[in-house]
């Protein structure tokens, strides 16, 4: 059989079986990903461990907004992310009236101010960490970039929902167990 498309490989690998663990074979790292979007910083930190991929963030400043959690929370939680969008505002202001870096300024602002980023992978470490990041055990934002990933791997390649080992459930309640 001649391998001339992507298509052509996936074809030869639905042929063959692979166990729950074997990587995808070295063909699908010919074809890279990137995807950009807006998370916490706490959630990119959960991102960045994903270290098979390629990084990068901009600075964390208020300017493009705090994290708003979109699962069920108490009003408290509500007022304690207001109460802490505030406070970093503050300091940030006074921090640039004063002419500080904003390289050094965004350490004091909170880890739930967004920060952009760009992760980008080729095909098979996209499979594993998508594989490893949409697990019911990851941080829910983190997971949320994964599965988008997902989708949009899906959309893009109609054959790759057979290869893919992700977990779609769309949410969990916990954000560590069932």
């Amino acid at each position: 059989m001649s391998v001339q498309t992507m298509e052509d490989v996936a074809c030869i690998l639905f042929e063959n079986s692979r166990s729950p663990y074997d990587k995808l074979p070295r063909e699908f790292e010919l074809v890279a990903i990137p995807c950009d979007g807006q998370m916490s910083f706490r959630g990119w930190r959960d991102l960045q461990r994903q270290g098979i991929s390629t990084h990068r963030r901009t600075l964390l400043t208020p300017h493009l907004g705090f994290y708003c959690y979109d699962k069920p929370s108490p009003v408290e939680l509500g007022k304690a992310f207001g109460s802490a969008k505030a406070g970093g505002e503050s300091v940030y202001d006074v921090l640039s009236q004063v002419d500080v870096p904003p390289l050094l300024s965004q350490y004091v602002l909170s880890m739930g101010f967004l920060v952009g980023f760009l992760y980008a992978a080729n095909l098979r470490q996209h499979e594993f960490c998508n594989w490893q990041r949409s697990k019911s055990s990851v941080n829910h934002e983190a997971r949320q970039v994964f599965i988008s990933t997902e989708k949009a791997l899906r959309h893009h390649y109609n054959w790759w929902k057979s290869f893919s080992r992700a977990d779609m459930t769309p949410a969990y309640v916990f954000a560590r167990g069932s």
